[in-house]
C-alpha cells in the first residue's frame, strides 16, 4: 500500500510545482536553509553559514545576469534555483567545455531544496525540467550546464531523471567545508 501511495504522490509532483521570481520577502526562508547543516551540507558547506546580510546580497541585491527563483511545491517554498547565460569564452573556462556555435545559447543552473523532508520526493527534478522548458520557449536555449559535486550522489541522480548526461569530471574544481573538491560537468542539450 506505501508503494502505491509513494508512486502516485511522485506521479503527481509535477502539478504541483511553480517557479517564482525570487523577492524581499523570501530572505527569512532563504537565510533558514543556509543555516541548515543538513542543507549546506551540500549547497555552500557547513562551515559557510549565511548571515541575513549576506543573503540579501548574494541573492536579493546582487546586480549580475542570474535570474533566481523559489521552487513552490503545492504553494509552500521548498527550495532555490538560479540560471545563468555562458559564453563560449565562460563554458570553456569554468566547465572546460568547448561550446559549438550550434549549442549557442547555453545556460548554467544552480539548485537546492532547502527542506530535507521534501528531498527524493522528484521536486528538484520536475523544478529542473520546468525552468529548462521554459528558458527554451522563452530565450531560445539550446544547451544547459550543472556541475554538482561527485559526491553527492542524489544531486546526480535528479539531474539524470532531467535528462541531464555526464560529461566529465573536473578535478578539483570547487572548494567545498575546507577542501577542494571534484566536480561533475553534466549537459542537457534541446
Amino acid at each position: 500500500m506505501s508503494e502505491t501511495l509513494n508512486r502516485e504522490a511522485k506521479i503527481n509532483v509535477k502539478n504541483k510545482i511553480l517557479l517564482r521570481s525570487i523577492s524581499d520577502s523570501d530572505a527569512d526562508v532563504m537565510y533558514k536553509w543556509l543555516n541548515d547543516r543538513a542543507v549546506l551540507e551540500f549547497y555552500e558547506g557547513r562551515d559557510n553559514p549565511f548571515t541575513l546580510k549576506m543573503v540579501k546580497d548574494k541573492f536579493l541585491n546582487a546586480e549580475d545576469n542570474v535570474s533566481r527563483y523559489i521552487i513552490m511545491y503545492d504553494d509552500k517554498a521548498v527550495g532555490y534555483m538560479q540560471s545563468y547565460p555562458l559564453s563560449q569564452n565562460e563554458c570553456r573556462d569554468e566547465y572546460e567545455y568547448t561550446c559549438q556555435k550550434s549549442e549557442m545559447p547555453v545556460y548554467g543552473i544552480d539548485l537546492f531544496i532547502g527542506e530535507p523532508q521534501f528531498w527524493s520526493q522528484g521536486i528538484g527534478r520536475e523544478a529542473l525540467r520546468l525552468l529548462c522548458d521554459t528558458l527554451v520557449y522563452e530565450h531560445g536555449v539550446r544547451t544547459f550546464l550543472i556541475d554538482p559535486h561527485t559526491d553527492n550522489k542524489r544531486a546526480i541522480k535528479c539531474y539524470e531523471h532531467a535528462s541531464f548526461l555526464p560529461l566529465k569530471v573536473l578535478k578539483e574544481h570547487g572548494k567545498h567545508e575546507g577542501k577542494m573538491c571534484d566536480c561533475l560537468i553534466m549537459k542537457y542539450t534541446v
